[in-house]
């Protein structure tokens, strides 16, 4: 009986670490998540399958510096750390890739650069 309940305990271990690691990019889709620094706006919105992300210049608010929207897959690094490949590569990156690192607190961080992106409720941001 206590090899029953150590393997059910195990088994119970495996399945919440499996459905949190997962849970971390799933927690993306739906939302949108902005940088913003003193002159340019960068949004990032994850559709179910669609990424749409936008850079906007800040001192001309409805100007769009650049656009781009593409079907993505996340690949999961570890833990917290995922790649954004995207169908179609943005024409103001360097490549169809963006690795991103999920913190906590409802935002994410882009490797490379840095820049912090916090969740926004504004959905309508990424039009």
């Amino acid at each position: 009986m206590k090899n029953i309940i150590v393997f059910v305990f195990i088994i119970f271990t495996i399945s919440v670490s499996i459905y949190g690691c997962s849970n971390r990019s799933a927690k993306l889709i739906g939302n949108v998540y902005t940088f913003q620094d003193d002159s340019v706006r960068f949004v990032a919105g994850f559709d179910n399958d669609t990424l749409f992300y936008t850079v906007k210049d800040m001192l001309h608010e409805s100007l769009k510096v650049a656009s781009h929207r593409s079907k993505y897959i996340f690949q999961k690094i570890n833990d917290s750390t995922f790649v954004v490949e995207l169908a179609t590569k943005p024409k103001f990156w360097e490549t169809n890739t963006w690795e991103i690192i999920i913190d906590d607190k409802d935002g994410l961080y882009s490797a490379k650069s840095k820049r912090y992106f916090k969740k926004t409720g504004d959905k309508n941001s990424m039009k």
